[in-house]
């Protein structure tokens, strides 16, 4: 029986925009990294890029490799504006608590982050974040 096709995920890209900025201005190549995964001006010219999990990984990955800079992700996330995440942004923006921000973060990142699903709990004293992949890569 064959097996099912990995799922397609919609990437926002200007994530992709903000990587290969990035890439660059840690001394990396940005034409190679872009070619080496076909993302030319063409194939991220809308909001989204549908691709499937395991090649955003790849994708973010030989970003990091790239640019040799370990905090990749960090950097690129810190020059995020939160408005940059749509409704979502807006409503964590517009949070009166940091609970509040928490709780549409974790109901919403699977629109902004499809390769993390992300849980909160709290006990007696703390609360908790836990970040997992949605999908086996």
């Amino acid at each position: 029986m064959p097996s099912a096709s990995a799922p397609l995920l919609r990437f926002p890209t200007p994530y992709l925009r903000l990587l290969d900025e990035q890439v660059q201005r840690c001394g990396g190549d940005g034409h190679a990294w872009r070619a080496r995964h076909g993302l030319d001006e063409a194939a991220w010219a809308g909001a989204w890029i549908d691709l499937p999990p395991a090649r955003i990984v790849a994708v973010v990955t030989d970003a990091l490799r790239e640019s040799g800079e370990p905090a990749l992700g960090l950097i690129v996330g810190e020059r995020l504006a939160a408005n940059a995440h749509g409704v979502v942004g807006h409503a964590v923006m517009h949070s009166k608590t940091l609970r509040q921000a928490l709780e549409m973060v974790v109901r919403y990142a699977a629109l902004r982050m499809p390769l993390l699903r992300v849980e909160a709990h709290e006990d007696a004293r703390h609360g908790h974040l836990h970040l997992h992949p949605a999908y086996p890569c």
